[in-house]
């Protein structure tokens, strides 16, 4: 296990921290649903919002009715800030290794019997977060119906595929070489990592050995595309963003093709990657589809066989027209 261990990305923390952090404060009620947040990787240092929108006026996960909100804390090498671009293409290559994937679900499996939440988990991941879910999913929920583990998935941006998570990638080196380019004129290394990730094999031997562990990350992915298949695909919701090409952050996202799970629901985010899991307010149209999707699931909490329908009034959008 690494030595440092942080809690979001881009902020470190004790080694004490590395647990389910609560988020929602102290709660008398007797019936409740856990929703665990686990997010990327990815965040960009100089983006204003809130990842969930924790700490801003609108914290979106807290508005669900009888939920109580926490947060895993992971490993992860690539978050210290100030790195140059060979080295974070190291140490993604180190965040990505299966080992490390399947220990971090460990813990995750863990902490959430630690947590001792009298009702089965919604577990909402992002980015890299939601890989974590997907092996939690196929290491320690796969001989069971879904709703014996967990009330939900959802996953917001999640990568799949190799085109996905060569997207993905560009993404996570493109927001953590700080100290060889400034954020403030990201064309220049789109070009060079675009081109690395999208349009062919990688110029380095550093890029191609990432190319061949993100090949193994697809492989392993295809035991949770076929686990679900069947039996969970009504309880995952697979969020992609969708943004205006005048956006700031416009060459730094997923295709919705390869960032939703094919037999899932397909939700539309209308912001881009980085701002994706963030919400304006309760008349957002992501937040309303969302809350509604996690609120039926949670309404069916003593009922395995039930699952959201028409009838939970959940506006589930095509992935294409």
């Amino acid at each position: 296990m690494s030595d440092h261990q942080w809690p979001e990305a881009g902020q470190s923390t004790p080694e004490s921290a590395f647990q389910l952090k609560s988020l929602s404060p102290i709660t008398t009620e007797d019936s409740f649903t856990d929703i665990i947040l686990v997010g990327d990787i990815s965040k960009h240092p100089l983006d204003g919002s809130k990842i969930w929108g924790h700490e801003t006026e609108f914290f979106w996960p807290e508005k669900i009715p009888h939920a109580r909100v926490s947060r895993f804390n992971y490993v992860a090498s690539v978050v210290n800030t100030h790195r140059t671009r060979e080295e974070v293409i190291r140490a993604l290559r180190e965040d990505i290794l299966p080992e490390r994937i399947k220990e971090q679900a460990r813990d995750l499996d863990e902490y959430i019997k630690k947590k001792g939440s009298a009702a089965k988990p919604v577990l909402v991941g992002y980015g890299y977060g939601g890989l974590l879910c997907e092996q939690f999913i196929v290491d320690y929920a796969q001989d069971f119906p879904s709703s014996e583990v967990i009330k939900g998935l959802v996953l917001f941006g999640t990568p799949h595929f190799i085109h996905g998570l060569r997207q993905w990638a560009r993404i996570v080196v493109e927001t953590r070489a700080q100290s060889e380019a400034s954020l403030a004129s990201t064309s220049s290394i789109t070009g060079i990592i675009g081109r690395a990730f999208t349009r062919g094999r990688a110029s380095s031997r550093n890029l191609e050995s990432l190319e061949a562990d993100l090949d193994n990350i697809a492989k392993e992915q295809q035991s949770f595309l076929n686990k679900t298949k069947k039996v969970w695909d009504t309880r995952i919701a697979s969020c992609f963003p969708v943004l205006s090409s005048l956006s700031r952050h416009s060459e730094l996202s997923i295709l919705p093709e390869w960032s939703t799970v094919p037999h899932a629901k397909q939700v539309i985010i209308r912001k881009p990657y980085l701002e994706m899991t963030a919400f304006n307010g309760e008349n957002d149209e992501g937040y309303k589809v969302i809350s509604s999707l996690i609120g039926g699931w949670i309404k069916k909490t003593k009922d395995h066989d039930n699952v959201p329908n028409k009838e939970d009034g959940v506006a589930i959008y095509p992935l294409r027209d």
